[in-house]
């Protein structure tokens, strides 16, 4: 399959297994993954 230009948004209630049910997508489909809670946690490191 084809990724470029490609995008998948997961949405859900904190603890609904976003992040899980992300990765396993990833592994299944090889989209990339664009992590808010990994961008999140770059942020709050730095304060």
């Amino acid at each position: 399959m084809s990724s470029i230009g490609k995008k998948i948004t997961v949405i859900g209630s904190p603890g609904s297994g976003k992040s899980t049910f992300s990765k396993k997508l990833t592994e299944k489909t090889g989209i990339s993954l664009n992590s808010q809670n990994d961008k999140k946690s770059i942020f709050e490191s730095t304060n």
